[in-house]
């Protein structure tokens, strides 16, 4: 929770492969916020950090990068006003068989309605 209200963070895939595109979407972000920065770790270890400035002071950020090119877990911090807010992690693997996942991915986003 984060100045009022619940800061949460989208990844679009459940895995991404090495160099792959990563698209990311923060929601409920407060208008007031004005420095966000993001890092991605593996353990312990910064693997790299990039801040989000040109966003037009919306409720939600979507941004991207590339997921590093050696296979693993890792880790994404969200920074607000310097401030650690949301951490969530993210899996780089060859194949789905590296890692499989129990569950499945949903989208409650409306449709066009007829």
């Amino acid at each position: 929770m984060f100045g009022g209200e619940f800061v949460d963070i989208l990844f679009d895939k459940s895995y991404y492969y090495p160099n792959e595109t990563i698209n990311i979407r923060i929601l409920n972000m407060l208008e007031e916020n004005k420095q966000i920065k993001v890092e991605i770790t593996q353990g312990v270890q910064k693997v790299s950090e990039f801040a989000i400035d040109n966003y037009l002071d919306s409720k939600e950020i979507n941004f991207s990068f590339k997921s590093p090119s050696t296979t693993g877990g890792y880790g994404l911090d969200l920074f607000i006003d310097n401030k650690l807010v949301l951490s969530r992690g993210f899996s780089v693997l060859s194949s789905w068989l590296d890692s499989p996942r129990y569950g499945f991915l949903t989208d409650f986003q409306k449709v066009g309605l007829i």
